[in-house]
């Protein structure tokens, strides 16, 4: 891998992550701070890390 693939990589994994927080952070505001689920909260910050067809999401979505 090449360092502008490197860079690249990282980058979007970075953007992706940011925006994960973004979205727990409105989720949480939403509900104003009161108790979610476990899996109202993991499961879309493991969403931008869900790269084998929602496999990881599919799997808390049955345990829960």
């Amino acid at each position: 891998m090449c360092d502008q693939e490197g860079h690249e990589l990282f980058q979007q994994a970075f953007t992706e992550r940011i925006a994960s927080l973004g979205k727990t952070h409105s989720l949480l505001t939403e509900v104003r701070w009161r108790a979610l689920t476990l899996r109202e909260l993991v499961c879309p910050e493991l969403e931008p890390y869900d790269h084998a067809g929602g496999k990881r999401n599919q799997i808390l979505r049955a345990t829960g």
